[in-house]
This record gives C-alpha cells, sequence and structure tokens, in this order.
C-alpha cells in the first residue's frame, strides 16, 4: 500500500471518528439540557408543595377564607404546572 493511500485512509478514519465524537457530544449536551430542565421543574413542583403544606397547616389552625383562598390559588397552579410538564399532551387536563 503507498503511502499516499494511508494517508488518505488515516484521513478518512479520523474523520468518521470527529464526527462519531461530535454526534455523541450533542447528544450528551442535549441529555443534560433535558435533564436540567427536568430538575428545575421538579425542584418548582417541590416548592410548591412546600407552600401547599404551610397553608393546609395555617387552614386548620386558622380556618378563614383568606387562607382558603390562598391554598386554592397554589393548588390550581400546582395542578397547571403538573399537567403541563409530566401528562403526555392526550390526557392533558383542561380547567374551567
Amino acid at each position: 500500500m503507498k503511502i499516499k493511500t494511508k494517508l488518505y485512509l488515516i484521513f478518512i478514519i479520523d474523520l468518521i471518528l470527529l464526527l462519531i465524537l461530535g454526534n455523541l457530544l450533542n447528544f450528551s449536551s442535549k441529555k443534560i439540557v433535558s435533564s436540567i430542565k427536568m430538575l428545575e421543574i421538579s425542584e418548582e413542583t417541590v416548592q410548591k408543595l412546600a407552600v401547599l403544606n404551610m397553608l393546609t397547616q395555617d387552614y386548620i389552625i386558622q380556618p378563614n377564607e383568606r387562607a382558603k383562598t390562598q391554598w386554592q390559588i397554589v393548588y390550581n397552579s400546582l395542578g397547571d404546572l403538573i399537567n403541563y410538564n409530566f401528562l403526555p399532551d392526550k390526557k392533558k387536563v383542561i380547567r374551567v
């Protein structure tokens, strides 16, 4: 085999490996971005659940309309968050 042919072969192999590496990095990047987005949604869900728990305790201690209204607002907000981020499109619940 000639040196010129070997150089072309090595160049083609390097190019193929470079393309494979680029695709792996692109795939990994997309997975990381998706995971970060899901983490942010999960953190927001946990935060709203904590607020909902706190408002529930507040309502148990002092049952009044303000606490009930706040609880309903947070509850609906949490429902919307779960509805739009975790349910498939066909199962989305539409609130009136």
